[in-house]
């Protein structure tokens, strides 16, 4: 488990990460990528005007525009979850072919 980094800067909460390549905030995520640090897409594109076709969506679903975009919001974090045991499996995969092929390991049977 990764160890948290809580900070007070300005009376607002951080927390950045062991390695320091991601910083959080209530509001928003920064990452780091060669030496600078960027908003997140969640939070560039939070930003963003929605335009008036969404504003009318909003208006026609009336109280179900709630349920479908939590259910949209909680689709995509299950994505963002799948894409990240795909990405560890990939890994994995190609350290165990490393192994096998410079015969580091020994019969599993």
């Amino acid at each position: 488990m990764k160890k948290r980094n809580i900070k007070y800067v300005n009376n607002r909460i951080l927390e950045i990460s062991e390695d320091s390549k991601q910083i959080t905030l209530p509001d928003s995520r920064y990452y780091r990528r060669n030496g600078e640090y960027y908003p997140s897409i969640t939070h560039v594109l939070g930003s963003y005007p929605k335009g008036k076709h969404f504003e009318e969506w909003l208006k026609n679903m009336g109280r179900s525009a709630d349920y479908i975009v939590r259910k949209a919001a909680e689709d995509g974090t299950k994505v963002h979850e799948m894409m990240a045991i795909h990405n560890l499996i990939l890994i994995f995969g190609k350290c165990f072919y490393v192994l096998l092929i410079f015969g580091k390991l020994k019969n599993l049977n």
